[in-house]
């Protein structure tokens, strides 16, 4: 007799139907395909310790079936569900055996929207890597693909993310490149945040970054990104709102040396935080410029009226002066490298201390010069 705890039983071919102690209506044998001899603890209803069960799937497009010597799992049709990193999952192979349910980033992120709540869009990199799509953004819905995508440019969004939204979203892991327009853009009146973490911000053949909200705490932040321009005549960003563009970390190339100015006009702020960037650029209005440990390779204007200051940095004009004050700028502990004679120039107030120069040429031409007081 078989069938009871810490038995073992071997059998080529065996049939528990009528087993001893089994009641009449307990059915132990084998009676359909797909039915497994499943053994438990605890003592079935015919005093028995062997049950008679069946694979099942998490998913209904998946099914089991038998074929000599093996179990067999059979993925039909789409598959609605991953456990892995995130629910709405896209790849532009296809789906089946990727485990994407999604071959559009527009597709999966209107789902995800619909769905509510946070939720997490992720996209694999697919057969070229290159998504070209326009999409708008909304609040708790985060784009993601993994870190290392970003740095080769395995996953690529090619077009417009445009928010307006109130609230916030991150992108990281993916490159956005620009698509004949900005790849990234802030409108309207709400309190926008875009975060970006990893990623890649290229301009190819426009500006990258756009921002015109009149919200004051609206604001484009990349953390740890890098990015390029790809041709002449475009600049970076065009920032004209209330509100902030952070680059907090990461490096922002210039290989083609655009010398066309990026620019700040509004009343927002420009932030630049222990990154290496070639942007020149030129702010004006009731804006404010920050820069804090930074290498700074282009000419800059500082023409906000806001309370502009760079510090611990060093900044490079080239053949032009590598800082252009037009309004106040507070300067401290950097050094300043350029071949023009008037290495620091403007209209405006210089309140300065700590500078090395290094060419030693140097002068500094601004019509107001405060030194700022020194502890020593």
């Amino acid at each position: 007799m078989a069938g009871f705890e810490n038995d073992v039983v071997y059998a080529k071919n065996a049939d528990f139907t009528q087993s001893d102690n089994q009641a009449p209506t307990e059915a132990n044998g084998l009676a359909t395909n797909g039915q497994l001899w499943i053994g438990t603890t605890a003592v079935n209803a015919g005093g028995t310790h062997v049950n008679v069960g069946t694979l099942t799937s998490p998913d209904a497009s998946i099914t089991f079936g038998f074929s000599s010597p093996n179990i067999t799992a059979v993925v039909a049709g789409t598959v609605t569900s991953d456990l892995h990193v995130a629910s709405f999952i896209v790849n532009s192979d296809g789906i089946i055996g990727t485990g994407a349910n999604y071959t559009t980033i527009a597709a999966a992120y209107a789902a995800a929207v619909l769905a509510g709540g946070k939720q997490t869009v992720f996209v694999m990199p697919g057969a070229t890597g290159i998504y070209t799509e326009d999409i708008t953004l909304s609040a708790n819905v985060n784009l993601a693909a993994f870190s290392c995508d970003s740095l080769n440019l395995n996953v690529t969004i090619e077009g417009k993310l445009s928010a307006s939204f109130a609230g916030t979203c991150s992108i990281s892991g993916i490159c956005l490149l620009t698509n004949g327009d900005y790849c990234l853009e802030v409108t309207g009146a709400a309190a926008t945040t875009i975060e970006l973490t990893n990623c890649f911000v290229y301009a190819t053949n426009s500006a990258a970054l756009h921002i015109t909200s009149s919200s004051g705490a609206s604001k484009i932040v990349l953390n740890s990104c890098r990015g390029d321009i790809g041709n002449a005549g475009i600049g970076y960003f065009v920032h004209s709102g209330a509100g902030q563009i952070r680059f907090y970390g990461g490096s922002f190339e210039n290989n083609v040396a655009d010398t066309t100015r990026s620019t700040c006009s509004g009343s927002g702020s420009l932030a630049f935080h222990n990154c290496f960037a070639i942007l020149p650029f030129t702010s004006s209005g009731t804006g404010t410029v920050s820069a804090l440990g930074c290498q700074l390779y282009a000419p800059m204007t500082i023409g906000g009226s806001g309370t502009n200051s760079i510090t611990n940095c060093y900044c490079n004009g080239g053949v032009d002066p590598a800082i252009e004050v037009s309004n106040n700028l507070i300067l401290a502990n950097c050094s300043i490298n350029s071949i023009n004679a008037a290495a620091i120039s403007g209209a405006g107030e210089l309140k300065y201390g700590l500078i090395a120069f290094v060419n030693s040429s140097s002068t500094v031409t601004t019509v107001t010069q405060t030194p700022l007081a020194t502890l020593i």
